[in-house]
C-alpha cells in the first residue's frame, strides 16, 4: 500500500476535499418529511486523509472541520466536533497499519469509524435537552454514508495516486 506523501498538493488536496465535502453535506435535499437523507461526506473525507495521509490532517485541523461542521449543520455546537475528534485519535493511531492492509479491512474500519462518530454525536446532540434523540435519522444518515465512503474513497485513492498499484 502506499501512502500520500506530504506535500504542498496533498495539503491543497486535503483543504479543498475537506472543504467541498463540508459545503456539500450542508445542501439541503427537500424539506420536512419529504428530505431525503444525506451521507456525512465530512466523515468520509476525514477518515480518508487520516488514513492515507495523517500529517495531512492534524488534530487540531480534525477540531476546527467538527466545529465547522456543527455551524454549518445548526447542531448543539460542540457535540460534532467531539464526535469527530474522539474517533480521529483511535484512527490516527491505527492509520499506519490500516494504510498497509486491504481495501477491505479499510471499509470495515471505516464503519466502525462511522458509527462511533454518529453515537457520539447522536448522543451529545440529547445531551443538553435531557432527551434522547430519534434513532431512525442517525440510522438512515449512518447507513447512506457507509454506503457513500466506497466510492468516495476509490475516487480520491485514484486522485491521489494510493492503494495496491
Amino acid at each position: 500500500m502506499n501512502k500520500v506523501k506530504l506535500s504542498p498538493s496533498t495539503v491543497i488536496g486535503a483543504v479543498v476535499s475537506v472543504i467541498l465535502a463540508l459545503s456539500i453535506s450542508a445542501v439541503p435535499i427537500g424539506v420536512g418529511p419529504d428530505a431525503l437523507t444525506w451521507p456525512n461526506l465530512t466523515i468520509c473525507i476525514v477518515f480518508f486523509w487520516l488514513i492515507q495521509c495523517p500529517s495531512a490532517l492534524p488534530t487540531l485541523a480534525v477540531a476546527f472541520i467538527g466545529l465547522a461542521h456543527d455551524l454549518i449543520g445548526g447542531g448543539v455546537l460542540g457535540a460534532g466536533m467531539l464526535a469527530l475528534l474522539i474517533p480521529s485519535l483511535a484512527a490516527r493511531t491505527a492509520s499506519d497499519a490500516l494504510s498497509r492492509t486491504v481495501y477491505g479491512a479499510q471499509v470495515i474500519a471505516f464503519i466502525a469509524f462511522a458509527a462511533a462518530v454518529l453515537l457520539i454525536e447522536w448522543s451529545l446532540t440529547g445531551l443538553p435537552r435531557w432527551t434522547t434523540p430519534a434513532t431512525g435519522p442517525v440510522l438512515a444518515q449512518f447507513f447512506v454514508t457507509v454506503v457513500a465512503y466506497v466510492p468516495l474513497s476509490l475516487l480520491m485513492r485514484k486522485l491521489f495516486g494510493t492503494g495496491r498499484r
